[in-house]
């Protein structure tokens, strides 16, 4: 019976982390999360790994910021390749798998979405709805949509 409590103990525990699963080579970023990029018909796939620390469970704050880690990678991805693309918000991406270490209280997070590119419009207006949709998104925050709003309406 003992044997069996240590098992049946140790398969619980190890259900509550997850692994990453990418779609190509791995980037990690300065903070240890990660992502890969698969080419796609019209745009890319993104797939993200999060982890952060939780002491007390906020699974929306894990999605978010898999979801930094997404747009992050995807923005820098289109400016090497000088395309433009919509950003999804938070609900919008697919969340593969997640889960908190119950000892650790680490949370884990695995995502991804499907980027498409955007035909380029240079007009002022397209050009601010896009950076309010990056900053709806979370992938900017506030100091950063701030300066490049002034910056795109020359004040």
């Amino acid at each position: 019976m003992y044997r069996f409590s240590i098992i049946l103990l140790v398969m619980a525990l190890s259900a509550c982390s997850t692994t990453p699963s990418h779609v190509g080579t791995v980037h990690k970023t300065k903070d240890g999360s990660e992502f890969s990029i698969k080419d796609t018909k019209g745009g890319f796939l993104v797939s993200g790994y999060f982890s952060d620390y939780q002491f007390v469970r906020n699974s929306k704050a894990g999605f978010t910021g898999c979801m930094n880690v997404l747009n992050s990678a995807a923005r820098d991805y289109a400016n090497t390749n000088n395309e433009e693309l919509s950003y999804p918000k938070w609900d919008e991406i697919e969340i593969i798998d997640h889960g908190r270490d119950l000892i650790t209280a680490v949370m884990h997070v695995n995502c991804q979405y499907q980027y498409k590119f955007v035909k380029s419009t240079n007009s002022l207006s397209s050009e601010l709805q896009n950076l309010k949709a990056l900053h709806e998104s979370g992938a900017i925050n506030d100091k950063e949509y701030n300066a490049a709003k002034s910056k795109l309406l020359g004040l």
